[in-house]
């Protein structure tokens, strides 16, 4: 990915006047990672003449390193004592204070200059070097930790709504999983049911149904992707009637389509993060 700017916990890097930079650019061919990176792991048979894949697991997060600078298109004098394209103490702890968080990861994007690139998103935080010369700061040197292997692209959101009259409530529905990563997710997930009784969402493709009993009318139930935390808007207890098999979007290599029925009429949003394996160098 080639950029200049980058937007991290709601501002801009162009905000501040800098912009992504390379102080050990040498030319030539430049390798970088997709992230995403797999183990594989594997023992051996007969005398290590077969080997057996006994696990597959991505074994680290994304990380990168970048350099910024003060944006020289609008700093233009040479390197002396008054340079304005010197960061002064100041302006490197004010940097290092939205950037290097211990508040938690925040969200990240590389503003990509290349044409019809994804906004892909990543929760980070940075470690930051000054770069110096001659004593000056000149730049910072940021070290991006994220913590998942790849990055997210903008949220997919389908909602539907199921009337009680046979035809709607009987019609399978549509929910298309976008990912560059073949398996399955656990979505975001809100129901508000619109008639009484045992409530079931079946994945019609995979054969998995969810299923909430006892619902009552208008009661609203989410479902919390990351926590896989079950709330109703009665403040009953989910867990009492629920067959502990949760609502999830799977794809092949070929396809992400994924069709369900619902048991009853309910107005339903169902929403996900797509994967993407470009990591942000």
């Amino acid at each position: 990915m080639y950029a200049l700017d980058f937007e991290y916990d709601g501002r801009f890097l162009s905000d501040f006047d800098c912009i992504i930079c390379d102080f050990d650019f040498s030319g030539g061919v430049v390798v970088a990672t997709a992230g995403a990176t797999v183990t594989f792991n594997r023992a051996s048979r007969n005398y290590g003449k077969i080997w057996s894949m006994t696990g597959i697991a991505y074994d680290s997060c994304v990380e990168t390193t970048f350099d910024i600078c003060k944006d020289p298109d609008k700093y233009e004098t040479i390197l002396d004592r008054d340079d304005p394209r010197v960061f002064t103490l100041e302006e490197f702890r004010f940097l290092s204070k939205w950037l290097n968080r211990t508040d938690g990861l925040h969200k990240f994007r590389a503003i990509s200059l290349e044409p019809d690139s994804d906004n892909v998103w990543y929760n980070v935080s940075f470690n930051v070097e000054k770069i110096k010369i001659r004593e000056q700061i000149v730049g910072l040197r940021l070290h991006l930790i994220s913590d998942s292997p790849y990055g997210f692209g903008d949220p997919e959101v389908t909602s539907v709504t199921i009337t009680s009259d046979a035809v709607t409530l009987n019609r399978e529905f549509l929910v298309r999983y976008k990912s560059d990563d073949v398996g399955e997710i656990y979505p975001d997930v809100r129901i508000v049911v619109k008639s009484a009784g045992n409530f079931t969402l079946t994945n019609t493709t995979n054969g998995s149904t969810f299923t909430i009993k006892n619902c009552t009318l208008n009661e609203i139930i989410t479902v919390d992707r990351s926590t896989l935390m079950l709330s109703s808007s009665t403040d009953r207890n989910l867990l009492d009637g629920f067959n502990f098999k949760y609502f999830k979007l799977s794809n092949t290599l070929d396809s992400g389509d994924n069709y369900f029925k619902t048991s009853l009429p309910c107005v339903i949003t169902i929403s996900y993060a797509p994967i993407i394996k470009d990591a942000p160098n």
